[in-house]
């Protein structure tokens, strides 16, 4: 096990600030770079809030989707997962469960990509405790919408995921969540990360 932890750190390159804290030194090697070839990178983003933090990597493609496709990316999104932590401890990580299509690209043919991406995360709070939100959709052409609550810990508390034809994913309702944890169902998503695309 500690093998395969120091294998993990080793992969991943910084880029991101923190400061030298026992715990940010920790968080600081989950925040460096995977793997890279000419076509396909990893990037991390990430939001935290005390001692836990959510991590949300993005692998993609340089190409673009052909315009007569339902969901138009550039770059292309093939995959993202969650990885929560808490002490700079990784305790949870997840593929993200947004549907998989296949659409023709510029240069690389017909390949499997995601058909939504997240966009955002953010963290929000209320008087009985805080959460972490993710927020996602389609490409142009597109009308799919992702919508998920998670606690602290990593739990899924609460999914809205429609796809451009369907609804996918729905488990408990954002309403009740905020009811419980204190927080006003119109209440702003207070401070919040840009995930696609990549920026700063």
């Amino acid at each position: 096990m500690e093998a395969a932890s120091y294998y993990f750190y080793f992969l991943i390159g910084i880029v991101g600030v923190l400061s030298y804290s026992n715990k940010d030194r920790k968080l600081t090697s989950l925040l460096h770079s995977s793997k890279k070839t000419d076509s396909l990178y990893t990037y991390k983003k990430f939001i935290s809030l005390d001692s836990d933090t959510l991590f949300i990597e993005t692998t993609c493609l340089r190409d673009s989707v052909n315009s007569e496709e339902v969901s138009l990316e550039n770059p292309i999104v093939l995959n993202q997962s969650l990885i929560f932590c808490h002490d700079g401890k990784r305790k949870k990580e997840s593929i993200h469960c947004v549907r998989q299509i296949t659409q023709s690209t510029y240069n690389s043919g017909r390949i499997l990509m995601a058909e939504d991406v997240v966009y955002e995360i953010s963290v929000i709070s209320g008087k009985k405790g805080s959460l972490f939100v993710i927020y996602g959709g389609g490409g142009c052409n597109a009308c799919g919408e992702l919508y998920e609550l998670y606690d602290l810990t990593g739990k899924l508390i609460s999914s809205s995921y429609a796809s451009t034809t369907k609804d996918y994913c729905t488990y408990g309702n954002s309403y009740d969540v905020f009811k419980k944890y204190g927080i006003p169902h119109n209440a702003s998503t207070g401070r919040h990360i840009q995930v696609y695309p990549q920026g700063n």
